[in-house]
């Protein structure tokens, strides 16, 4: 196999294994779980969630160790049973079959066992087709989601300052997308930030102005994903006053509020970003060259020195 081609197939399994990683960690666990908190007895919920069978975990850990380990685990048919609970309509059942599974994407022969068994595209599905899996309506708008992040907006305009910036940390995670070209999980982090009711982006910049350092910090976070995906470059670039409050300086004293806001002009000024004009784009470029704590006084200090 040439070369290129032998590169060409390590960049593909890595893509393979970064998606299974994020279908698996990011959106079915979480799904999942929130759904059987929902039609379940709680305290069976949180057995099934907390305590792996030993039996399962002690053939994923086998399996883990070898692929001859694999092998002769699948052939004995322990894994296939392990599989094949993928396809049951109990959701705990599910569940725990997930919660086993995960750990096999961790090694190259276990991705590709769960390539060859079918779990990429099983687990994709149920993740991304809005409707056409009982739980795929938890992900939709109008359901749980919807409900969850309007309580979540809701407490954003009332309560206390550090339950605030945890409710922001969450939505800060909730958006995060390592790779934007994964266009199915983009587009979901798009529908989710609609959740948030009308022009949340204009909610994030008034709690960017609140007295308060850890609030600011906190929603700044928020921000820093938005800008990381195009849909939200689009939506920072046509939001009134965002570039001109991302590169006034003067809004932040506090070191680690100067920080989470260089973060945000660090991360426009690598990207072309969408929506942005070639000039505003070089103005964040210029800001994001002169650094996080660069003051205006400084250049008229060392203009002064050359006079």
């Amino acid at each position: 196999m040439a070369n290129s081609e032998v590169f060409k197939h390590v960049c593909i399994e890595h893509r393979l294994q970064q998606f299974l990683e994020l279908v698996c960690t990011k959106f079915c666990k979480p799904v999942f779980t929130n759904y059987a908190l929902g039609v379940t007895d709680k305290h069976d919920v949180r057995k099934a969630l907390h305590h792996k069978p030993l039996s399962r975990k002690v053939f994923v850990e086998v399996a883990r160790a070898s692929p001859e380990n694999l092998e002769r685990l699948s052939e004995n048919g322990y894994l296939e049973r392990l599989v094949k609970e993928m396809d049951k309509n109990d959701v705990l059942v599910q569940l725990n079959a997930l919660e086993v599974l995960t750990d096999l994407v961790s090694c190259n022969h276990g991705l590709d066992y769960l390539e060859r068994t079918g779990i990429i595209s099983k687990l994709r599905q149920k993740a991304l087709n809005i409707g056409s899996d009982p739980l795929g309506n938890f992900l939709g708008p109008g359901d749980r989601m919807s409900r969850y992040l309007k309580t979540l907006r809701q407490n954003l305009h009332s309560g206390k300052v550090d339950f605030k910036a945890r409710y922001l940390g969450a939505l800060a995670n909730v958006l995060h997308v390592q790779d934007s070209s994964y266009e199915d999980l983009v587009n979901l982090t798009e529908r989710w930030y609609s959740l948030l009711g009308d022009r949340p982006t204009d909610m994030l910049l008034r709690l960017c102005r609140q007295p308060f350092p850890e609030l600011r910090c906190a929603t700044l976070s928020v921000i820093a994903e938005v800008a990381r995906v195009p849909w939200g470059q689009a939506t920072l670039a046509a939001q009134p006053g965002f570039l001109e409050y991302l590169l006034d300086r003067s809004t932040e004293a506090d070191k680690a509020c100067k920080e989470a806001k260089f973060a945000v002009v660090a991360i426009l000024a690598q990207v072309q970003p969408r929506g942005f004009s070639a000039e505003d784009w070089q103005r964040i470029r210029n800001t994001y060259q002169e650094g996080p704590f660069f003051m205006a006084t400084e250049a008229a200090v060392t203009f002064e020195g050359l006079s």
